[in-house]
């Protein structure tokens, strides 16, 4: 039923003329992976052409218009009111440490940065449900220096960041002291156990999790520890990484810990990255999960064709999640958990 969808969705999208890969990937509510299965069965079908670079029905279909706003991206939110924190931290972020490339076409850490008015967004919706006001904050990674944009409101009591690249660490706090924030960044790992002190004494997390089962887990399980009882958070969870099967296993834990989810911002944020290298962007989702999905992308041969026509607009791009605590948390992990997390096992 999952892939009937999908084929659904490919097909209106494809409805109103010819479209790349990367505007495919904005046109469906799909893993990368199921949408690569869908296009090898339609183009092997001959519903579907590919030709110079774009993707177009072998028959013209019935015209679907696009119904997202395009005043708000999309989101449903918007960032009047918060101009001037937008321009300030604007400002404050030049010169901040971008993502390191590691092996092959992977990022360092899973790093990667949403666009600047995305992070506003973010804060905007956090202070219209609350969770700004006099609040003192855990950000768990910090990669869009979101906790600076917080931070610039004015509205938090205290902001604190725990983050494994040093490069982030030194960065926050020279901002901090230079502007007289209630900033403070730690290095640490998730994979430790978190700080003296850091236990149950936060209002609201911040985090964007890396989406292996044991990284979610991690980063979930510490910001739950650091909650007082009947505190809130937010994180980033996509679903061009992920099918509805794994978000089904997140919010299962997610219930477990004792959280409700009160909240669901489709695609609220688009990340910068997969404009700059869009197949090494493919490349590293399809591996990161299964190698046999990077296998069976190859042997559909049909990079150099997609390459062709590259993105003109963000193609990857999370959901916004709010949870609340009912009560005390019951995080799964509170100790050092050893291993690789950044790959799924």
């Amino acid at each position: 039923m999952e892939m009937d969808r999908v084929r659904k969705q490919v097909l209106m999208t494809l409805s109103s003329g010819r479209k790349s890969f990367w505007e495919l990937i904005n046109g469906v509510d799909a893993s990368i992976f199921e949408l690569v299965k869908c296009l090898d069965a339609l183009l092997s079908a001959g519903v579907v052409k590919l030709k110079n670079g774009t993707f177009e029905l072998a028959r013209p279909g019935v015209f679907f218009a696009e119904v997202r706003c395009k005043y708000c991206k999309g989101t449903g939110t918007s960032i009047k009111g918060f101009e001037d924190v937008y321009k300030k931290y604007c400002e404050l972020v030049k010169g901040r440490p971008l993502p390191v490339i590691g092996s092959g076409y992977k990022y360092e850490y899973d790093q990667g940065i949403i666009f600047e008015d995305d992070v506003i967004r973010r804060v905007a919706f956090m202070h219209a449900r609350g969770d700004l006001n006099s609040s003192e904050i855990i950000v768990m990674g910090d990669d869009d220096l979101i906790s600076i944009a917080i931070a610039a409101t004015g509205l938090a009591k205290r902001i604190l960041v725990l983050e494994i690249d040093e490069r982030i660490v030194d960065f926050i706090n020279k901002v901090a002291v230079a502007e007289g924030f209630p900033l403070e960044a730690i290095k640490y790992d998730v994979r430790e156990k978190i700080p003296e002190g850091v236990r149950g004494g936060f209002d609201v997390f911040v985090t964007d999790p890396i989406e292996t089962v044991v990284g979610f887990e991690l980063f979930l399980s510490r910001c739950a520890e650091a909650l007082k009882p009947n505190g809130a958070g937010y994180f980033g969870l996509t679903r061009v990484e992920l099918p509805l099967s794994r978000w089904q296993l997140f919010e299962k834990f997610l219930l477990d810990m004792n959280f409700v989810i009160t909240d669901i911002l489709r695609d609220f944020s688009s990340y910068a990255h997969g404009i700059e290298n869009p197949l090494e962007g493919i490349k590293d989702i399809l591996s990161t999960y299964d190698r046999k999905h990077l296998e069976f992308f190859e042997k559909m041969r049909i990079e150099q064709q997609i390459i062709k026509v590259g993105p003109k607009e963000p193609w990857y791009k999370s959901s916004f999640f709010r949870v609340e605590l009912v009560g005390e948390a019951r995080p799964k992990h509170t100790g050092r958990v050893p291993g690789d997390i950044y790959v799924e096992v």
